[in-house]
């Protein structure tokens, strides 16, 4: 069930993607403050949570949407790619083929519906199953530098408030980037105007 959207903050859409059973679902719960659930079944339509954060002394509506893993859903998925800030791809670190569709799936399908001017997230979930561990971590973390991803190894489980920060900062860089393209872009029209980046009013 969608809430209600607060017209007073500026909105952020977050799209959460990975394979069937990586724990999209309990991730997103984390942000929300809800408990664990070990009987998650996978999800099998679009939905959202809302998040309000304070960043830099403003207030934003992080809007966040759990998508469906299986494969048969991924064309329903694509509707709601559209107006992503930010893009989570979550693996199972447990799970060597979950990692493997971040690469050969996921990663194409969301740079070819989105550009490459997306913020990435690459997540390794499930880090409380230490000793079932299959995916290296070191291959994951060398995997996201080379695709402008910023990478955590989490657990909504164990610690949920560490994914919370990952989002956090990602939310950050967001803005960060945002305020800096429109920064630049506002010099280029006083450059295009003949202003040399001085200040105008109308």
């Amino acid at each position: 069930m969608l809430e209600d959207d607060d017209e007073d903050e500026e909105k952020i859409k977050v799209i959460v993607v990975g394979e069937t059973g990586v724990g999209k679902t309990n991730l997103i719960n984390a942000v929300k403050g809800l408990n664990f659930n070990e009987d998650s079944k996978s999800t099998i339509n679009i939905k959202s949570i809302k998040k309000i954060m304070t960043i830099f002394k403003k207030n934003y509506t992080i809007k966040l949407w759990d998508t469906a893993g299986q494969e048969k859903f991924r064309a329903l998925n694509k509707l709601f790619y559209k107006d992503s800030k930010i893009v989570l791809l979550v693996y199972d670190i447990t799970n060597q083929e979950s990692f493997d569709a971040i690469k050969q799936y996921w990663l194409g399908e969301i740079k070819s519906s989105l550009g490459n001017e997306i913020i990435l997230g690459l997540v390794g979930n499930k880090s409380d199953l230490k000793d079932k561990v299959i995916v290296d971590e070191k291959i994951a973390k060398k995997f996201a530098e080379e695709n402008n991803m910023k990478f955590k190894i989490c657990s909504c489980k164990d610690d949920p408030k560490l994914f919370n920060l990952f989002l956090r900062n990602l939310v950050k860089d967001y803005i960060k980037n945002r305020k800096k393209k429109e920064k630049n872009d506002g010099f280029e029209l006083d450059k295009d105007n003949g202003t040399h980046g001085s200040c105008f009013m109308l």
